[in-house]
């Protein structure tokens, strides 16, 4: 799996982002390019600290339903 540590993985990574237009329209789901961006943004801004978020208490991150949802139940398009 690609990681963007990898030189290579970020230059494509570049590439795809490079050839993105701001009137862009969704492929599928109601997101536009400068949407999508941010919501990208965000979520790494999460993943590395920058941006603290509270955890949600919700019973799907506990055993055993995080299993069936993470490795059973299909994910619909659009969730």
């Amino acid at each position: 799996m690609p990681s963007l540590w990898q030189p290579e993985a970020r230059a494509r990574l570049r590439t795809r982002l490079a050839a993105l237009r701001p009137d862009a329209g969704p492929l599928w789901g109601k997101m536009n390019a400068p949407q999508m961006l941010a919501h990208v943004n965000d979520a790494l801004r999460m993943a590395t600290g920058e941006l603290p978020v509270a955890p949600v208490k919700l019973l799907v991150r506990y055993w055993p339903l995080k299993q069936l949802m993470v490795y059973v139940v299909p994910m619909p398009k659009g969730i």
